[in-house]
């Protein structure tokens, strides 16, 4: 449980993120509405991120189906859920090991609650083997905002506030998932 605790701080220092940790009352309430409370090994903490813009949150849980820092061999078909507490569109951003935008898949409709993206597109583990990372967007609408090819966390910060600018920040939201491709 330690080593999972390890490399999941480790793959969350490589973003540009912010992370706040604050302890969790005894009725699963947290000092701020934003976050929500995670459990592990009796120890309560709840961890809030931020992406260079302010966001909602929209987007309750984003994790490949095999749970965050998962192996995929190449050729291994990947699937991600995401649960949702409203309809909306997701846009998918995957990065490779060089912080490189590998693809993107724009406007995917996803409903209130538990979707499994992507629902009939292939997505399938490929080289070069490392941490791929995975950003995805909620908007209420679809979005006409294409990310640009780039590199880096000065790239993905700006790319994150033109694409999630446009819309009120209680409708939109970003979560970052990663797993690993061996």
């Amino acid at each position: 449980m330690k080593r999972i605790l390890i490399l999941a701080a480790l793959a969350l220092s490589f973003t540009s993120c912010f992370y706040v940790v604050r302890p969790v009352n005894s009725d699963g309430s947290v000092t701020s509405s934003e976050p929500a409370p995670a459990q592990q090994s009796g120890v309560s903490v709840s961890v809030s991120i931020s992406f260079g813009v302010q966001v909602g949150n929209a987007i309750q849980n984003f994790q490949p189906t095999r749970g965050n820092g998962a192996t995929y061999g190449i050729g291994e078909q990947i699937s991600l859920s995401l649960t949702a507490r409203e309809a909306g569109f997701v846009t998918l951003v995957i990065y490779n090991p060089f912080e490189y935008r590998n693809a993107e898949i724009r406007n995917i409709p996803v409903s209130r609650g538990q979707n499994i993206i992507p629902r009939n597109l292939g997505l399938t583990a490929s080289a070069p083997a490392g941490t791929t990372r995975f950003r995805a967007f909620f908007t209420p609408q679809p979005s006409n905002v294409s990310f640009l090819n780039g590199y880096g966390e000065r790239y993905l910060e700006t790319q994150t506030f033109a694409y999630l600018e446009p819309y009120p920040v209680q409708s939109r939201d970003v979560k970052e998932a990663f797993l690993y491709v061996r």
